[in-house]
């Protein structure tokens, strides 16, 4: 296990300042945790030690979350027809299918 020493310690977070960072709950990032989706740098000894997160990969994570709103939010706010929908990725935004309805011919269905 890498050295905590004092320079190592600006390139750790624990876990409440992962989780502000991050704008969720504590119980919400340690949740991830355990479920695999975000990674801890380090365990600290115990059977209740703490979690220690690489500052950066939070960061990352956090500005990858904030992108993947603003695109959700400027999907949702582009115009669309009531017959027409978007199968998109909730973490990303990313659109998987977008489906409309009209007629083979190309006039409008009936």
């Amino acid at each position: 296990m890498p050295s905590l020493e004092t320079k190592d310690a600006q390139l750790f977070v624990s876990a409440v300042e992962a989780a502000e960072i991050l704008g969720i709950a504590r119980r919400s990032l340690i949740s991830r945790v355990e479920a695999g989706t975000v990674q801890a740098a380090h365990k600290l000894p115990g059977r209740t030690g703490a979690f220690l997160f690489d500052r950066a990969y939070i960061e990352q994570i956090a500005a990858d979350e904030r992108d993947a709103t603003q695109r959700r939010s400027a999907l949702a706010a582009a115009p669309s027809a009531p017959e027409d929908y978007a199968i998109q990725d909730e973490r990303t935004g990313t659109v998987i299918l977008h489906a409309f309805h009209g007629s083979i011919d190309g006039g409008d269905a009936a």
